[in-house]
């Protein structure tokens, strides 16, 4: 997944999203600590963290860890302290050999963000709102995402970084 782009959350703005999702601290470290475990032991078996998508949760898990590692060296390079991966969940990762890297393809990844984007339009169009359920899968999946990604813009913006690696172009 790519930052969110300033013209992206533009659109987003402009159809009314819903940018907050109210996820507890608790929870999440809870389910981070799930999800590693999963990952350690997928790397006892096969002896490598690049988890295959056939495996599901565990592989957009650690596909969202790459992208938090993008995310936290460009807020650092930017001279913010604050990131979306801790200090420690990203030595816990680092200790087990954890594979940063992921190539996205930027053409894709804005040609997957429009076509999800014209999936919200159409859904908001049948029912006057963007607050997609679950049972929607991908494009609440999408969501999701969308308003993970305006958190650690407002963020970073809050912490006096004039420039958010979420809204550059």
């Amino acid at each position: 997944d790519s930052p969110l782009t300033s013209d992206q959350c533009n659109k987003l703005e402009n159809i009314g999203f819903n940018f907050v999702s109210p996820p507890t601290c608790a929870r999440w470290d809870q389910h981070w600590d799930q999800r590693f475990r999963e990952l350690l032991d997928f790397k006892k078996i096969y002896g490598h963290t690049n988890v295959p998508k056939r495996y599901g949760p565990l592989a957009q898990w650690v596909s969202r860890q790459q992208a938090k590692y993008r995310i936290m060296k460009a807020v650092k390079a930017k001279g913010c302290k604050d990131s979306p991966l801790t200090s420690d969940q990203c030595n816990k990762l680092e200790n087990i050999g954890f594979n940063f890297v992921s190539p996205p393809t930027c053409a894709r990844w804005d040609q997957h963000w429009d076509q999800r984007f014209r999936e919200l339009l159409d859904f908001k169009k049948i029912y006057g709102h963007t607050n997609v359920p679950k049972r929607y899968g991908p494009l609440a999946q999408w969501v999701s995402r969308q308003q993970a990604k305006y958190r650690i813009m407002k963020a970073v913006k809050a912490k006096g970084c004039k420039d958010s690696p979420l809204t550059s172009d």
